[in-house]
C-alpha cells in the first residue's frame, strides 16, 4: 500500500465533510462529549486512507511485548508500523468471523475518526473491510477541538472472557501512565483492578 500523507488524509476528510453538508445528508452519530450530546457527521471513505491507532487499548496490549513494538512507537503512521498493527488485528480471535459477517451483512455501525483520519473506534473492522476489498467504510468524524476524546477512548478495554490477559495489560498500561492514584472498581471489574494492584503495588 502506498504511504499516504497526513495532509492528504485531512484534505480528503474535509472534502467529504463539505460534500456531506452540501448534499443535505442526514446520516449521523450522537455521542456524549463534554457533558452534552453532540451529533457527528458520518462520511464514507476509502478504508486504506485511515490510520490504525496504536493507542487503542487492544492494540496497545498486544504491542506490549511485541518484537516490532519500537517500529510502531517511533513511526506509528509509517507503512511498516501500520502493517504491524493490521497483522495484530488479523490474529485476534473473531477476525475471520468478522470478515464473514461484513461480507454477508455489510457494515452496520460506523467507526469513529479524528480529523487526521486516526481511528478512535473501528480498527479491527477497517482492517477486515480492507481485506475483503471494500471500497468504503462509514465513519463518524470528531470535531476539530476533540483532542481529549481519543484519550478518553484509550481507557476502554476488551470485556470478553478470553481476553483477560489483554484487558489486564491495557489496564496496567493506563495505571502506569496516570498513577500514583487510587483505583476504584466494582462488580465484574473488581478482579482486574485487584490483579493490576498486585502486579504494580509500587503505584
Amino acid at each position: 500500500m502506498t504511504e499516504i500523507s497526513n495532509q492528504y488524509r485531512r484534505e480528503q476528510i474535509a472534502k467529504l465533510l463539505a460534500s456531506y453538508k452540501e448534499s443535505g445528508e442526514r446520516k449521523s452519530l450522537p455521542i456524549e462529549y463534554r457533558g452534552e450530546t453532540k451529533v457527528l457527521e458520518i462520511i464514507r471513505i476509502d478504508p486504506k486512507v485511515l490510520l490504525l491507532n496504536p493507542n487503542n487499548s487492544r492494540l496497545a496490549a498486544q504491542l506490549h511485548d511485541h518484537h516490532q513494538k519500537k517500529v510502531v512507537q517511533d513511526h506509528p503512521t509509517s507503512e511498516e508500523a501500520q502493517e504491524v498493527l493490521a497483522s495484530l488485528l488479523r490474529n485476534t480471535e473473531r477476525f475471520v468471523k468478522l470478515k464473514e459477517e461484513l461480507k454477508e451483512f455489510k457494515q452496520q455501525n460506523p467507526g469513529l475518526i479524528s480529523r487526521d483520519g486516526l481511528l478512535i473506534n473501528g480498527n479491527t473492522r477497517v482492517v477486515a473491510l480492507r481485506d475483503i476489498g471494500a471500497e468504503g467504510v462509514d465513519v463518524a468524524v470528531l470535531p476539530e477541538d476533540a483532542e481529549g476524546y481519543p484519550n478518553f477512548m484509550r481507557q476502554v478495554v476488551p470485556r470478553w472472557t478470553t481476553t483477560d490477559a489483554a484487558t489486564i495489560a491495557a489496564y496496567t498500561k493506563l495505571v502506569e501512565k496516570v498513577c500514583p492514584c487510587v483505583v476504584l472498581v466494582h462488580s465484574q471489574g473488581g478482579q482486574f483492578g485487584q490483579k493490576v494492584a498486585q502486579a504494580r503495588p509500587d503505584l
